[in-house]
């Protein structure tokens, strides 16, 4: 089995980003990840919507920070 970690995708640890629901005006931020598809999940399981209700946005650090703690 080759498990060379060439074959395994990377992400910086500087990316983060918020999921908002994708016809929200205000664009009230659901969840927060490193990871798109984590981010994703995590507002699927809190508002029971498809996957395909979302979008996602690339944000700061420092914002990324104060939504993690707001949104638990």
């Amino acid at each position: 089995m080759n498990t060379s970690s060439s074959l395994y995708p990377t992400h910086s640890s500087e990316e983060f980003y918020v999921a908002y629901l994708r016809n929200d005006q205000a664009k009230e931020p659901l969840a927060v990840d490193q990871s798109i598809p984590k981010a994703i999940a995590i507002a699927v399981e809190r508002t029971g919507r498809s996957r395909d209700d979302f979008t996602i946005e690339e944000i700061s650090k420092e914002r990324y920070e104060k939504l993690r703690r707001l949104l638990g």
